[in-house]
């Protein structure tokens, strides 16, 4: 069984979170047993799953592994259902309801935002109006969490229940720091017949991983795990004691130095997993060029795979090519979140110049925001009067209509992995432009053929390339062909291809445990 392990899933993804979804979805076509396995407590994560496709039997979360409530059916739960007694007034406010008695707030009901008539949590107050407790439902319908307050508001005590309203976990706050990690005790009610005592996340996740290889090998099932979230997952898959296949998925560049990739210091997401490199079973990095950095620097065991992220869904292949005269002229998309790794203020800046030669041309910055950068890319808009020209658009799942509907596509971060934009760019024929950085650009666009690479930094030289493709209708004409070209190595065939060559070596290893047994 293969797992692929992030925190969790949203229905807003991250680009790691886009590119886990195109393999999860490759390795189904494929009939090739997969899971998505998240870690994190959500009670929104069933929505998200099924919102991306992705049904019960296809994802295991480590809270529903102990609370067995992984197939919990899904259904209302009103403010009918709490059959509150006569004696308290219910008021509704806005978006929720306050409950009194005798002028005295028990508690405050949220209903959730999607469906306005079902309970999201419930607060209580005590006779001071201080914060006692809070319950919450999870999107299935059922009381999932409540979390109890010191009197100061802090949550000193949460625990989670199933859908029976039995507590199966909880975990114990005690506001105190050491060596840098917030003291919290973890507990497994119930477990097996026991009560389980953890002291921090990491080992209770470990057991999951271990309790999880040994369910799966009483069944016959060797298990590979993929981490997608290496930062949060690594210390735990490296300390299990049970048997697994276990892989480090790269989706960035290993360095936090551009320019000395060979020596520069390690991207603080890695570098756990990089100090114990020897310890994985393989490694997974987007593009041929970042694998060969990472077996030069690291060692050539275990094995570096080069293996895509972006997959070209066969769908679009079929799809007839977009014809350049229906796309909007002076139409330039930049897909990115909004984050200061990704330079929006560089693009914004290329735009200001190359309008002042194609004056016709827009900018449509599509991504949601996670930290200033955003507001600080919107006041730079304002400064060089470019509000008729950038427009921010957003988080959209419309992709296909962004790409159909631009001209060009451009990017200008400081670092990448394999950039799911630009493959997703080229595959519905856009001409590209971006920065030559570590990695994936120069892995994805072919230079002055269906696409331009600038110097990482240089805004003049970007620039220049929109004016170029977007002031000759012949020469963008010329690159889309190209592009459809080629978005070929990144076909469904093509990519699992690469996933075969993976599995051969997996199974090798299981292969080689057995004999090492008998």
């Amino acid at each position: 069984m293969y797992y692929f392990i992030n925190n969790t899933v949203n229905k807003q993804q991250s680009g790691i979170g886009h590119a886990e979804m195109k393999r999860f979805h490759l390795f189904k076509k494929y009939k090739q047993p997969v899971k998505i396995l998240t870690t994190d407590f959500s009670r929104s994560l069933t929505d998200a799953l099924r919102f991306h496709g992705v049904d019960d039997q296809s994802a295991i979360n480590m809270y529903d592994f102990f609370g067995k409530t992984a197939h919990v059916p899904t259904r209302k739960f009103g403010i009918d259902d709490l059959h509150l007694p006569d004696k308290f007034k219910v008021e509704k406010i806005d978006k929720h309801y306050d409950v009194t008695q005798d002028a005295r707030l028990i508690m405050r009901i949220v209903m959730r935002d999607d469906k306005p008539d079902w309970i999201e949590s419930i607060t209580y107050f005590d006779s001071a109006k201080r914060i006692i407790q809070g319950d919450f439902w999870d999107c299935r319908g059922y009381r999932s969490l409540q979390q109890f307050y010191d009197r100061k508001g802090n949550v000193r005590v949460r625990r989670a229940l199933d859908n029976h309203g039995k507590p199966f976990f909880e975990s114990f706050d005690f506001h105190k720091d050491y060596d840098g990690d917030h003291q919290t005790l973890y507990r497994l009610i119930g477990y097996q017949g026991y009560d389980w005592q953890f002291s921090g996340s990491k080992n209770l996740i470990q057991f999951f991983f271990d309790e999880l290889v040994k369910q799966d090998r009483e069944r016959g099932e060797n298990d590979i795990f993929v981490s997608d979230a290496s930062l949060a997952d690594a210390w735990s898959l490296l300390h299990m004691r049970q048997p697994a296949f276990k892989v480090m998925h790269l989706h960035n560049n290993h360095s936090n130095n551009e320019f000395d990739v060979m020596h520069g210091g390690l991207n603080f997401n890695y570098e756990y997993s990089l100090d114990n490199f020897k310890r994985w079973q393989g490694i997974i990095a987007p593009s041929p060029s970042q694998a060969h950095d990472v077996a030069a620097r690291f060692g050539d065991q275990p094995k570096t795979f080069a293996i895509p992220v972006g997959v070209v869904p066969d769908e679009l292949f079929n799809q007839p090519k977009q014809d350049f005269s229906k796309r909007e002229p002076g139409r330039i998309v930049m897909i990115a979140r909004l984050s200061h790794e990704k330079r929006i203020d560089h693009a914004i800046k290329a735009v200001a110049k190359a309008i002042k030669k194609v004056p016709n041309i827009t900018l449509h910055i599509y991504g949601y925001a996670n930290d200033e950068s955003g507001d600080k890319a919107k006041k730079l808009v304002n400064e060089l009067n470019l509000k008729k020209a950038v427009t921010f658009e957003g988080y959209t799942d419309d992709m296909d209509a962004v790409y159909n509907r631009a001209q060009l596509s451009i990017l200008t971060s400081t670092t990448e992995g394999l950039p799911l934009s630009l493959i997703e760019a080229q595959s519905h024929g856009l001409p590209i432009a971006s920065y030559d950085v570590n990695y994936g650009p120069r892995d994805i666009v072919n230079n002055d053929k269906d696409g331009f690479l600038i110097k990482s930094g240089d805004i003049d030289a970007m620039a220049d390339a929109i004016v170029k493709l977007m002031g000759n209708d012949q020469l963008r004409q010329q690159f889309s062909d190209a592009a459809y070209q080629s978005r070929e190595k990144y076909s469904e065939d093509h990519v699992w291809k690469h996933w075969q060559d993976f599995d051969r070596d997996a199974n090798r290893f299981f292969q080689n445990l057995g004999e090492a047994v008998d």
